[in-house]
């Protein structure tokens, strides 16, 4: 067990994962190597609650959090805030990653852009640095390398992967007994953890991160208070001028 700085502890014979992406996608089972979340089998049987499982990989205990979908488009931001409050409280004292899960087979959609954002706001800027994207599908790449699906600098994607401090992977799906690529994975996240000096995501950030959004909240409905205010007196003054000023709220 190694002490890191913040009085948070890493043991090394624990990993502590959750996962954020779309319903259905079966990641979860891929890790733990065995069929612990049964109902990703259907995007229609998919449950909308956050999944618990537990498996013994390599000698170490592995605890995987399953949300429910948070980029399917029919989820509000108050339910995406929702679960991802839950996941927390399913994990403590906390994930040690936050995996994003990505389809390569898909287009990575502007709901899934803003899933995203939503995400990372609710969770603060601290949860970046333990935060790695997972791309699944790898074999629907063909002669492409996931470099040059990324694209240039600027796109979407590649924005995500460079604020995620270029830590990804990729799953290929018709190879999900080879425990290679899974291993692979872990050996990344192992290595991100010894970066942040065995820190994890504290149920304290998440607070600091609610109080940070409630904060910012609170300055814009002030500043729109403001702005109202201003544009009742100026419709005091140009009455009062016997001023046509309607065209100043076209």
């Amino acid at each position: 067990m190694v002490k890191a700085n913040g009085g948070s502890y890493y043991s090394y014979d624990e990993l502590r994962i959750v996962l954020l992406g779309k319903t259905g996608v079966g990641t979860g089972s891929t890790i733990l190597g065995r069929d612990a979340f049964k109902a990703e089998a259907s995007f229609e049987s998919a449950t909308k609650e956050s999944q618990r499982e537990t498996s013994e990989i390599n000698g170490r205990r592995v605890t995987v959090i399953d949300t429910p979908g948070l980029f399917d488009t029919d989820l509000t931001n108050e339910v995406i805030q929702r679960e991802i409050s839950n996941c927390i409280s399913m994990i403590l004292p906390g994930p040690h990653v936050f995996i994003i899960v990505i389809n390569l087979a898909q287009r990575f959609t502007q709901e899934e852009k803003t899933a995203v954002k939503i995400i990372q706001e609710t969770f603060g800027e601290n949860s970046l640095m333990f935060t790695m994207v997972l791309f699944t599908r790898g074999d629907d790449l063909n002669d492409k390398t996931i470099e040059q699906y990324l694209g240039n600098p600027g796109s979407a994607l590649k924005n995500l992967i460079d604020e995620c401090g270029n830590r990804y992977h990729v799953f290929n799906n018709n190879e999900t007994g080879d425990r290679t690529q899974v291993t692979d994975l872990l050996q990344k996240i192992d290595n991100m953890v010894k970066m942040n000096q065995g820190r994890y995501f504290t149920n304290e950030m998440f607070e600091e991160a609610a109080i940070s959004i409630e904060h910012i909240r609170e300055i814009i409905k002030e500043n729109e208070r403001q702005n109202q205010t201003q544009v009742e007196e100026l419709k005091i003054f140009c009455c009062s001028k016997q001023v046509f000023c309607t065209h100043l709220y076209l």
